[in-house]
């Protein structure tokens, strides 16, 4: 190899493999945000009507037994899949979420969950992924028309650390 070969190979490696490995362009990332969103939403409609069904709340027991039925209770990148009951009275019956591809949630305070607005999140990996009540809150399915508004990459992410309730 030339010295110009290597040294557009140098460039190559350099700019266009990190610019590929991120957000949006991230092919197998992208990927895996689909297969744990549709295991997210296989939880959350399982739990529906589990619940519409019964006339009630399921109990803990069965709740667990729901999750492990799909993908081990893991979401794509291996991380736990939640399920949230609201503290107080929001509304919400329950809250289904992934923490996307970091593991990290994007809220300490959980009732934050059961007022998030709907938001399209495809393509931005380490946004939650959310149902509330069987219905999908953030959007980071393969469906490329919809109504959800686009979200900005890090907006509201861990914004409430200071929060004390």
């Amino acid at each position: 190899m030339n010295a110009k070969g290597f040294l557009l190979l140098l460039l190559l490696s350099t700019f266009l493999v990190p610019l590929l490995s991120c957000g949006r362009l991230n092919r197998w990332g992208r990927l895996k945000q689909i297969d744990s969103f549709s295991r997210v939403a296989a939880i959350a409609k399982t739990l529906d009507s589990r619940c519409a069904n019964s006339g009630g709340p399921l109990s803990e027991g069965e709740i667990s037994t729901i999750v492990k039925s799909i993908g081990s209770g893991l979401d794509a990148w291996g991380h736990d899949i939640r399920i949230l009951n609201p503290s107080n009275d929001q509304g919400a019956g329950y809250i289904v979420v992934s923490p996307g591809r970091d593991g990290e949630f994007d809220f300490t305070n959980t009732d934050r969950y059961f007022t998030l607005p709907r938001v399209d999140i495809r393509g931005l990996l380490d946004r939650d992924i959310v149902y509330r009540d069987g219905r999908c809150v953030t959007n980071a399915g393969k469906d490329p028309d919809t109504d959800f508004p686009a979200a900005e990459p890090s907006a509201g992410i861990r914004s409430d650390t200071s929060d004390t309730s």
